[in-house]
Parts: C-alpha cells; structure tokens; sequence
C-alpha cells in the first residue's frame, strides 16, 4: 500500500489503526546470505565430519547394511565409524572397541573368517583393558548386598543367593 493509494472508507478506517513502517531494509536478506554462506563454508570444511554422533550414524547404518544383507556398504560405514571413533576417542576406548566387534560381525557375515577374528580379537583385547578393573568393583558390591540381603530378608532369599552365586562367579 502507497501514499497515493485509494481505499474505500470503511477499509481506510481499518487499515488507519495501523502504523506501517514504510522503512524497507535491504540489508536483511544480505545478513541471511551471508549467514547461509558461512553455515556453508563450515560444511565444506568438515567441521562436523568428525563429530562423535557422526560415528555413531555410521556404525548404525553399518549395522543397517549388515542386516540387509550388504556387507561390502556395511564394511564401509563401520570403517568410516572406527576412523572418526579413533580421531575423537583414541584408540582406547569403549566406541573404538564396539566398533571393531562390528567390523568382526559384517567380516563374519560376509564369510571372511580370518579378517572377522582379527576384529574380534582386537575388540576382546581393548575391552579387556578398559574393564580389568570391573569385576573386583562388581565383585565388592555383590559382597556388600550379599551382607544386606542376609540381614534384611535373610541368606535363603532369592536375592541373597544371586548376590552368593555372583560372588562366587567373579571370584573364578
């Protein structure tokens, strides 16, 4: 609507409550473009390429791949997983083990045994390292709610003698 526009009278009592801000800013759709090209230039740096929920879409579309039956696409995304997992993780660390199983799991899919239990291997040696301290902390927790079920609903319960066998399995 301009100045010299003709309005009815009933709409012109209308549109008279309005305050229009004649004021047109140009600079606006420039600010927004060069928001756009910089959200693009962190794109095509990579800047979220190595992003840990990055790794983690890999190693589920790996795991998708798997199941559907394409193992050479699954190798590939769980590849993809464990370089992004080592870049961000190290190579010790719980995702980089998960990651090696799965490359163990598509390898074993696709019937190349030999590479599959590299992969095992690898993934049983890193959580072997990781969690060698687990089991005598389990091991103290079953001891103390062994102590606490024997006096709260006595050592024949249910509870007491999972608590006992859990001991007993930690301490072989």
């Amino acid at each position: 609507m301009t100045r010299d526009s003709i309005i009815d009278w009933p709409l012109n009592q209308c549109v008279s409550s309005i305050q229009w801000n004649t004021k047109v800013h140009y600079d606006i759709p420039f600010q927004l473009q060069d928001l756009q090209d910089k959200a693009n230039n962190c794109l095509e740096k990579g800047l979220l390429a190595n992003h840990a929920w990055v790794g983690s879409i890999y190693n589920n579309l790996g795991s998708a791949y798997n199941t559907k039956g394409q193992h050479d696409v699954a190798i590939t995304y769980h590849e993809q997983s464990l370089q992004i997992r080592i870049h961000i993780f190290g190579i010790h660390h719980v995702d980089v083990a998960a990651s090696y199983h799965n490359l163990g799991t598509a390898y074993s899919r696709k019937g190349v045994y030999d590479k599959a239990i590299e992969y095992y291997e690898q993934s049983l040696q890193m959580k072997k390292q990781l969690f060698k301290g687990e089991k005598q902390t389990a091991c103290k927790y079953y001891e103390e709610a062994w102590k606490i079920y024997n006096v709260v609903v006595g050592q024949f319960h249910y509870q007491a003698l999972l608590a006992k066998k859990r001991i007993k399995e930690l301490s072989q």
